[in-house]
C-alpha cells in the first residue's frame, strides 16, 4: 500500500509532474507506472527514487514490465508481509523476555520473606524507639511483598494472554500467507509461489506443462467443465512432483513443477509420467452427465544453471514447451543445453 503525506495542492502538481514524466516515457499511467512516478516526484521514498531515475536517465528501460517490478518491490504485498511478520516475532520475542525477567524474580517473594522475619527477631531484642522502627519496617516490608505478588500476578496475567493473541494472531497470518501462495481453483501453488522458490533454489529443474487445445475444450464444454480439467490435471502433478517438488499453476491452463536436486533426465521423467497419467485419466463426466473428450498435455522440461536468473530457466523451459506444442502436443521435450 502507497502511504503519502500530502496537502491537496501538492497532490494535485506531483499528479501533473507524474503525467509529465509518463508522457516522457511513453508509458501508459496504469497503476504501477502511475505509482512509482508518483512518490518518485512525491519525495518521499528515497529507495525508490534511485530506481526511477535510472529509469528516467535512460528511457528504454522504461517498460510496464519494469514498472510493475518496481511496485511489487517497494509497494507489493510481500514486504509487507515480510513486515507484519516481523513485527509479530518481535512482539512475541518482547513478551518472551519479560516472561523470563519474571521468573529471574521469582524468589524474591521468598526473600522478603526471611528478610522479614529476621528483622521481627531482632525486633524481640531491641528496645523501645528501635523496636517500633524495627516493628515499622517489618510491616512496609510486608505490604511490598505483598503488592509485589499483586503484581506479579497481574503481570504474569497479562502476559498469558498476550501469549495466546500473539499465537492467534501468527496463525491468522500462516493462513493468510498460505492462501496468497495458492492457487484458489487447483489448490496448488501459484505464480508468486513459484517464483519465490525459484529464488531459493537457483539450480533446480523447471517443467512447465500446457494443457492441449484448452481453448477449443472450453468453448465445446464450457468453463464450467474445463475447470475440472485443471483440477484433475493439478492433482496429477502434485502427485508426480512429490514431497520434494513444487506443483504450481503458472498461469490459465499453463502449469509448472519446480524440482530442486533434480537432474535434467529425472525431471524429464517426471514430466513424462504425468504426461501418461493425464493421458491415461478415464473420461471426466459433468454433473449433467456429459462425458468429456481426452485431455493431454505438452511439457517443456529445463535444469537450472549456476549464476542463471529465473527468468532465463523458465525462457529456456517454455522454449522446449514450445518445441513440444509444435512437434504434434502431447510429448515431453527436454532443453537442448549448450555444451560445457
Amino acid at each position: 500500500m502507497l502511504h503519502l503525506i500530502l496537502d491537496r495542492e501538492a497532490a494535485d502538481r506531483f499528479a501533473a509532474l507524474t503525467m509529465t514524466s509518463l508522457d516522457e516515457l511513453d508509458l501508459a499511467p496504469l497503476p504501477a507506472s502511475y505509482s512509482i512516478v508518483f512518490a518518485y516526484h512525491a519525495g518521499q521514498f528515497p529507495e525508490l527514487a534511485t530506481e526511477v531515475q535510472a529509469m528516467l536517465a535512460d528511457p528504454a528501460t522504461a517498460t510496464s514490465q519494469h514498472c510493475e517490478a518496481i511496485y511489487r518491490r517497494h509497494f507489493g504485498s510481500e514486504p509487507m508481509l515480510a513486515d507484519y511478520d516481523e513485527t509479530i516475532r518481535s512482539l512475541g520475542r518482547g513478551v518472551t523476555e519479560i516472561a523470563d525477567l519474571l521468573r529471574t524474580t521469582s524468589g524474591h517473594d521468598r526473600r522478603f520473606g526471611v528478610i522479614g522475619t529476621e528483622l521481627a527477631a531482632l525486633a524481640g531484642t531491641a528496645d523501645g524507639a528501635a523496636r517500633n522502627t524495627l516493628e515499622r519496617i517489618c510491616q512496609e516490608l510486608a505490604a511490598l511483598a505483598q503488592e509485589n505478588r499483586r503484581l506479579r500476578a497481574g503481570v504474569t496475567e497479562r502476559i498469558e494472554a498476550s501469549t495466546r493473541s500473539i499465537a492467534r494472531v501468527s496463525a491468522r497470518f500462516e493462513v493468510e500467507r498460505a492462501r496468497s501462495r495458492t492457487d484458489p481453483l487447483t489448490r496448488i501453488g501459484n505464480r508468486r509461489c513459484l517464483d519465490e522458490e525459484m529464488h531459493r533454489h537457483p539450480l533446480a529443474s523447471l517443467i512447465l506443462a500446457d494443457i492441449d487445445h484448452f481453448k477449443r475444450f472450453n468453448d465445446s464444454y464450457g468453463h464450467k467443465a474445463g475447470d475440472l480439467i485443471l483440477v484433475a490435471f493439478a492433482r496429477i502433478l502434485r502427485q508426480t512432483a512429490g514431497s520434494h517438488g513444487l506443483a504450481a499453476r503458472f498461469g490459465g491452463e499453463e502449469f509448472a513443477i519446480l524440482l530442486p536436486d533434480t537432474t535434467l533426465a529425472e525431471a524429464t521423467d517426471v514430466a513424462e509420467r504425468a504426461r501418461t497419467m493425464l493421458e491415461g485419466m478415464a473420461k471426466i463426466t459433468t454433473k449433467t452427465g456429459r462425458s468429456l473428450s481426452k485431455v493431454t498435455a505438452s511439457f517443456g522440461v529445463a535444469e537450472g544453471r549456476a549464476g542463471e536468473p529465473p527468468e532465463a530457466l523458465i525462457e529456456r523451459a517454455d522454449r522446449a514447451l514450445y518445441l513440444a506444442k509444435n512437434g504434434g502436443r502431447n510429448r515431453v521435450v527436454a532443453a537442448v543445453e549448450a555444451p560445457a
